[in-house]
């Protein structure tokens, strides 16, 4: 099922080659502005290439990519990019690593007093206040995280990418991120295209779900997420008690065997 709105980033017949071998085939694909796409299929299928050429670190081998019906050009744009290590830099406080994305995104020298109290009320809201002075190594998993997700929204990015942000996590810690990331996303509603091996992570944080499959990778289908079907903890835990919900699941999880 596919959603119908006016697509602000479009995709005709995009292919990539790596290394002599063909990893993405002519995509063709559009997305609407203010949505988050969550993207599953198994490794291989050419996700995090996806995500790799929309953030202009690889080009395409061929077709063309549109951001307002403009050719699109990634340097133009401010542009998140949650990698599956965080991509924290060990020499950089916690403190550092928000302003920096905060000066880069405005490109700014120098912070006025107004941004520094943008940055603590970022770090306040990620819970980081307590540790805005420690380095990487001196975090846990779960507080690498909120570092990495509150330096790709204190960038106010027109687009963001999350590759596989909370694999690494434990369930309950993972649940967390997950509460934080659907509560700052909401703040400025950037496009999102977000990476996850976890179905039902799919289901509840996407307002659609591709299913990749295939090598070279291509987009199978496009399924109605579950994003805006509850709003509370509560509503959720009703959701996915529901037939419908294991119906959804089951379905995705048929789309991927056998690839």
């Amino acid at each position: 099922m596919t959603i119908q709105n006016k697509p602000i980033l479009s995709f005709e017949k995009v292919s990539v080659h790596l290394s002599g071998k063909c990893v993405l085939d002519h995509v063709t694909e559009n997305f609407s502005e203010h949505q988050v796409y969550t993207i599953l299929g198994p490794s291989g299928t050419g996700k995090t290439t996806l995500l790799k050429v929309l953030a202009g670190f690889i080009q395409p081998n061929q077709g063309s990519i549109y951001w307002q019906q403009a050719e699109y050009r990634p340097r133009d744009l401010k542009i998140g990019y949650v990698p599956q290590d965080y991509g924290l830099l060990p020499w950089q406080t916690v403190r550092k690593a928000v302003q920096e994305s905060l000066t880069v995104g405005q490109r700014k020298k120098r912070l006025t007093l107004a941004d520094q109290k943008k940055v603590a009320t970022c770090l306040e809201d990620v819970f980081l206040t307590e540790v805005r002075d420690a380095y990487p190594k001196q975090l846990s998993g779960g507080q690498k995280q909120r570092v990495a997700l509150a330096r790709a929204f204190m960038l106010e990015s027109d687009l963001l990418l999350m590759d596989e942000p909370f694999s690494a996590l434990d369930a309950f810690t993972r649940r967390e991120m997950q509460q934080l990331f659907q509560t700052m996303w909401h703040k400025s509603k950037p496009l999102t295209f977000f990476i996850t091996h976890d179905i039902e992570e799919a289901l509840i944080l996407g307002d659609e779900v591709l299913v990749f499959k295939g090598s070279p990778g291509q987009v199978i289908t496009r399924e109605k997420g579950l994003r805006k079907s509850y709003r509370t903890e509560e509503e959720l835990f009703t959701l996915q008690q529901s037939v419908d919900y294991f119906q959804r699941v089951n379905d995705l999880r048929e789309e991927l065997k056998g690839y």
